[in-house]
């Protein structure tokens, strides 16, 4: 590989040169899509966490729901068997 680089040369400098080029033509629309994926995965991760937090809030509401009926009619049972 290096002779090939130290035979072309100055081949080499113009191709880096247009790859410096092409880096700054695409500068805008590389972070464009850098900043959209981050965000996508911002949002997933917030999504994930508060949707995980509302289940468990739902879930324990429910669960304290159910206890209090289940009580509720245990007493009645033992209230009316007494």
């Amino acid at each position: 590989m290096d002779v090939v680089v130290r035979a072309n040369e100055n081949g080499f400098r113009e191709v880096t040169c247009m790859c410096e080029a092409l880096l700054e033509l695409a500068k805008e629309e590389v972070e464009k899509k850098m900043k959209e994926e981050i965000e996508g995965k911002v949002r997933e991760e917030v999504e994930g966490t508060v949707r995980e937090e509302i289940e468990g809030k739902v879930r324990e509401e429910v669960e304290e729901k159910v206890r209090e009926e289940v009580e509720g009619k245990v007493r009645e049972e033992v209230e009316g068997k007494v």
